[in-house]
């Protein structure tokens, strides 16, 4: 994340250069001038695949923390979650988002879910990706253990120049149950 944002930094003061060299020499060469362009689009590239990447993050960060109201603040007002087999649960509006994961997430003495693997299209305002997700965690009543490897299917929408999902859709790709006996810390508060 920090890399991407350094990048685009180094990216607007090429542009900057770029752009005062231009009007000093009152220049009117399309070739720079396209140039200068290419960059801009470039940077906002950047840019927004960052922005993408830390809406993902906060959403596994919010899970992990069964932070319903952060939860919340990720998605657009039309927001639906999938969330397919062998769970089959789905939850549509925003103003649904942060207590269905506190409630669904509380059934567990821990949760925590790591995302990689993040693959992003970008369409002007529109973009898709797809995340791969490995998740563990412990039932609170039988201290059962889940463990999945999972991937979510991401449409996001860009408004007021932030980033939100719009639907997410969960696929389980293997699920397991093992026991999980260990000793479990709650994660400290922010």
């Amino acid at each position: 994340m920090i890399t991407n944002k350094i990048k685009s930094s180094f990216v607007v003061i090429a542009i900057a250069i770029l752009f005062t060299s231009c009007n000093q020499a009152k220049m009117e060469n399309t070739d720079i001038q396209k140039e200068l362009a290419e960059l801009k689009l470039q940077n906002q590239r950047l840019v927004d695949e960052s922005d993408i990447k830390n809406l993902i993050y906060l959403f596994s960060d919010a899970a992990n923390r069964k932070d319903g109201e952060q939860f919340q603040s990720l998605w657009s007002a039309n927001a639906l979650w999938k969330i397919g087999p062998p769970i089959n649960m789905e939850f549509k509006g925003k103003e649904n988002m942060g207590s269905s994961v506190t409630r669904m997430l509380g059934l567990w003495d821990f949760f925590v879910q790591m995302p990689n693997a993040i693959v992003i299209k970008i369409d002007g305002n529109k973009a898709t990706a797809r995340v791969y997700v490995n998740e563990v965690a412990r039932k609170s009543d039988d201290k059962h253990g889940n463990y999945n490897l999972s991937m979510y299917d991401d449409e996001l929408v860009k408004e007021n120049g932030k980033w939100f999902f719009e639907k997410r859709t969960y696929h389980t790709v293997y699920q397991d149950a093992p026991d999980h006996k260990g000793l479990v810390q709650e994660l400290p508060k922010f």
